[in-house]
C-alpha cells in the first residue's frame, strides 16, 4: 500500500489576498514562485478568513469550527489545552507533524513564558516544534528577559540591541499609537525574522524520517506589520509606484507608497524562501508525493477606507490568498469557490486520507481541487466573526451586523470597493441577512 502524502502547508501573517503577481489585480508585487505555484495548481481569488486576527483566525483554521472557538475571542486568547484539531488527526494517522514560527495556537501563555504550556503544542498534535515569537512580541520577550528562540539568536549574533532600537523608532514597543512607516530594517536580511522561519522550516525538513509521511506548517510572521523588510528587498521596489489606497482617510500624514513597497518587500523575500522550501522537497526526490498550500490567517487594511491593520470586516482584511497544488489536482486553475481558512484542514485531512469529523463546520476542498464538483458547489455563502461584529457573503451582496442590530449591506458584484451601503435601497434583504446573521451558525440557513 502506498505511503500517505505528504502535506506542506506555507502560511504568513497578514498577506492581503489580492498582493500576488498571480492575481491579476494589477499590483506590481514580485511573488514568481507562488506564481509558478499557482499555475501547477489551483488558486482560490475569494478566499476569506472566518476573524480577521491572528489567534482567533488559527483557532478556527484548527479546530475546523466558527468563531469564537473555545473562547479564543481576542489575539491573547489560547486555544485550550485538548482542543480537537486536524494537526492531532493526522499525528494519530501516523503522521510526523511539525511547525516553525509564529503559530499564535497558545500565544499569551507563550508570551507569558507559562512553563505548563510547553506540552500544549505536543497535546494539539505536533511532534516537532521550532516556535518563536512574531514581531513586536518578540521585543517585548527580550525586554521581559523571557525565553524565546528568536530573541536568543538575537543575542548570540549581538543584535538584539539593534533590533529592540528598531522596534522603538517605529513605536512598537506601545500598546496604541503605533508609526506606519515603511522604512528598512536596521538588521541584515541574516538576522530577519523570516529569514530564521526560513531556515527552521530547512531544517524540519531536512530532518524528516522517509518511512513516514510529513505534514509541515511554516508560520512566517511577516508581512505582518511592522513594515519593515531588509534594506535590500526594499531597494527591488525602489522605482515601483502602487495603487493607492480606496477612499484614504485624507488627514492620515502616511507615506502610502512607502508602506506599500515595504509591505510587498517583505512578500517578495518570503516568497524566495518558499522557493528554497520546495527545492529542499524537491532534492528530496518527494515533490511528486507532496500536496502544497499557500494561505494566510487574514489580510491588512493598508490604509484602505482610512484603517490599518485587520480586526474590521472590510474586504481588505477578510480576504486571503489561496493556492492549492499537488498530485491529482487541477492545474493552472482559478477557482470561484467561496473558500474558507477553516476548510484548509478539512481539505489536507481529506488529501491524507482521513475522515473529516461530523463537528467540522470546515468543508474540504478536495473535490474542488480533483473536478470532481463543480466550483459554485463547495459553498453557498462565507461566514466571519470578530468581537461583536458579524458578517456574511451569499451571492452579490455582503452583509455586516453590528452588535446593536444594525445591518450594513454591499452590492460587491458592482461595488467591490465597498463604498456604498445600499442597505436602505433593498431593505428586505437587509432584514433576511440581519435574522440571519443574529442566529448564525447556531441555526441553519433553512430555519429563518
Amino acid at each position: 500500500m502506498p505511503q500517505p502524502p505528504n502535506l506542506l502547508f506555507l502560511f504568513p501573517d497578514q498577506w492581503r489576498g489580492d498582493w500576488l503577481g498571480c492575481a491579476g489585480t494589477g499590483i506590481p508585487v514580485q511573488t514568481p514562485t507562488i506564481d509558478r505555484l499557482a499555475s501547477f495548481g489551483v488558486r482560490f481569488p475569494n478566499a476569506r478568513t472566518n476573524s480577521p486576527l491572528c489567534a482567533p483566525a488559527r483557532a478556527c483554521l484548527a479546530t475546523g469550527a466558527y468563531y469564537p472557538v473555545g473562547g479564543v475571542e481576542g489575539g491573547h486568547d489560547d486555544l485550550p489545552r485538548g482542543s480537537p484539531t486536524f494537526f492531532n488527526l493526522l499525528s494519530k494517522a501516523g503522521y510526523k507533524v511539525a511547525t516553525c514560527g509564529k503559530n499564535d495556537l497558545r500565544k499569551l501563555a507563550y508570551l507569558r513564558g507559562d512553563e505548563t504550556a510547553a506540552p500544549w503544542l505536543a497535546e494539539f498534535g505536533f511532534t516537532e516544534i521550532r516556535e518563536h515569537a512574531g514581531k513586536r512580541d518578540a521585543a517585548l520577550m527580550a525586554i521581559e528577559n523571557r525565553a524565546d528562540p528568536y530573541v536568543q539568536f538575537l543575542r548570540d549574533n549581538r543584535a538584539i540591541d539593534a533590533y529592540l532600537g528598531d522596534m522603538a523608532e517605529r513605536d512598537m514597543l506601545r500598546t496604541r499609537e503605533r508609526k506606519v512607516s515603511g522604512a528598512a530594517h536596521r538588521l541584515p536580511r541574516t538576522l530577519y525574522t523570516d529569514d530564521f522561519c526560513g531556515r527552521n522550516a530547512l531544517a524540519l525538513i531536512e530532518a524528516m524520517p522517509r518511512s513516514a509521511p510529513w505534514c509541515l506548517w511554516v508560520n512566517f510572521p511577516g508581512p505582518h506589520e511592522p513594515f519593515d523588510p531588509p534594506n535590500d528587498l526594499l531597494q527591488g521596489y525602489s522605482n515601483v509606484r502602487f495603487p493607492d489606497p480606496i477612499a484614504p482617510d485624507p488627514a492620515d500624514p502616511t507615506d502610502h507608497q512607502a508602506v506599500r513597497r515595504a509591505y510587498a518587500a517583505m512578500m517578495t523575500g518570503i516568497d524566495e524562501w518558499i522557493k528554497r522550501i520546495l527545492d529542499a522537497v524537491s532534492a528530496r526526490g518527494e515533490l511528486g508525493q507532496t500536496f502544497i498550500v499557500f494561505s494566510s490567517d487574514h489580510g491588512e487594511m493598508l490604509g484602505d477606507h482610512g484603517k490599518w491593520g485587520k480586526a474590521v470586516a472590510n474586504e481588505g482584511a477578510l480576504r486571503i490568498p489561496l493556492v492549492i497544488a499537488g498530485p491529482g489536482l487541477r492545474t493552472n486553475a482559478v477557482s470561484p469557490a467561496l473558500a474558507e481558512l477553516a476548510d484548509i484542514g478539512a481539505t489536507l485531512l481529506e488529501m491524507a486520507g482521513i475522515a473529516v469529523p461530523n463537528s467540522f463546520a470546515a468543508q474540504s476542498l478536495l473535490p474542488v481541487l480533483q473536478g470532481r464538483i463543480d466550483d459554485a458547489k463547495h459553498r453557498s455563502h462565507q461566514y466571519a466573526a470578530l468581537g461583536d461584529w458579524r458578517t456574511m457573503i451569499l451571492d452579490r451582496y455582503k452583509a455586516v451586523r453590528q452588535a446593536d442590530g444594525r445591518v450594513m449591506l454591499y452590492d460587491l458584484a458592482n461595488d467591490p470597493d465597498e463604498l456604498v451601503d445600499v442597505a436602505a435601497r433593498v431593505p428586505r434583504v437587509a432584514e433576511f441577512f440581519g435574522r440571519w446573521l443574529a442566529q448564525y451558525p447556531d441555526a441553519p440557513v433553512g430555519t429563518l
